[in-house]
């Protein structure tokens, strides 16, 4: 398997940046428990750019998991609590306590790929209940080479649907596309 996220391209991102922010922020403000028992599940890259914003914003570095079997080694010298896994086998086999931030930053379409499924991951996401009252979730995808009409138009009716079907209610919060590498869109949702 192999990293598709060019880490050196993008590190100086101004939206991802902002959408960092965002997240840390809006968790800071909504979220009912204590920063030190806050849990969040991140697709992130080497320079841990996301962590590193919600370390900043109060959360426990040995309560943000990453999962990432691309570059697992790179990941784990920098940060213990990194998973040789897809995000799927995470959400499947290695999670059991409510999460209070979910940011899936998927490098792929909505459609995915043959490595990654996003869909299967929503459902299993929502369908464990791991999702905590007043949480946040968050998605990004690339819009390039998309092989559906509308992605984020879709991603946005399927992650409230699904949310639905399993007993939340979703607000979407945030959304923007950006072309600063890419075509790419970022949904977040308060979910309760």
């Amino acid at each position: 398997m192999k990293e598709m996220y060019c880490t050196e391209d993008k590190k100086d991102c101004i939206n991802k940046k902002e959408v960092n922010n965002f997240i840390a922020e809006t968790s800071n403000n909504i979220s009912k428990r204590h920063n030190s028992e806050r849990v969040a599940i991140v697709l992130d890259a080497e320079t841990l750019k996301t962590t590193t914003t919600l370390e900043k914003h109060g959360f426990d570095s040995f309560n943000i998991l990453i999962p990432n079997p691309y570059i697992y080694k790179k990941i784990a010298k920098k940060h213990l609590f990194t998973y040789n896994c897809t995000l799927n086998t995470l959400l499947n086999k290695h999670i059991y306590t409510k999460v209070d931030v979910a940011f899936f930053d998927y490098c792929c379409t909505f459609s995915g790929n043959i490595e990654v499924n996003p869909k299967k991951d929503i459902l299993v996401y929502f369908k464990k209940k791991l999702p905590d009252k007043n949480s946040l979730f968050a998605v990004t995808f690339s819009k390039r080479d998309s092989k559906i009409k509308e992605p984020m138009n879709k991603a946005r009716k399927y992650i409230m649907k699904t949310a639905k079907q399993y007993g939340y209610k979703s607000q979407l919060i945030y959304k923007k596309e950006y072309a600063d590498h890419g075509a790419m869109f970022v949904l977040v949702y308060k979910i309760y």
